[in-house]
This record gives structure tokens, sequence and C-alpha cells, in this order.
């Protein structure tokens, strides 16, 4: 199982989709998690590619279920 990970000890790879934790409310809601692509050195989300701001964690996005055959 995947671990946050503090953004000031390392960042994800450019273009990995991660789990991003912000706590202080500098987004739209505060204590906001949402899956996001880290790209340019941004969490961006959604259509529209907005920008999650203040992420203080992240973690990797966990492997999907396998099915049962």
């Amino acid at each position: 199982m995947s671990e946050w990970t503090k953004v000031e000890d390392s960042l994800p790879k450019e273009w990995q989709t991660v789990i991003a934790w912000s706590a202080d409310g500098k987004n739209q809601v505060k204590d906001l998690m949402q899956e996001c692509k880290f790209v340019g050195g941004q969490f961006q989300y959604g259509f529209h590619n907005n920008t999650m701001r203040g992420v203080t964690h992240w973690m990797a996005f966990p492997e999907p279920p396998q099915k049962d055959l």
C-alpha cells in the first residue's frame, strides 16, 4: 500500500497520476484530497487542468483491483 509523501521530501515524476492532499484551504474547499497529474511542477486535475494549490502531501495512485477469473 502506498504511503503519503511530503512534497518537501520528494515530488512525483512528470505526468504521474497521484492522490494529492491540501489541508490549508488555499483551494475552494478545505482538506481537499484529489486525483491529479503532476505536470510542469504543478498538481493538475479535471478537464480544464485546474491547479491544486497548497499541496503538502501526495501518494502514488494505487493499482486497480484484480478481476476474479
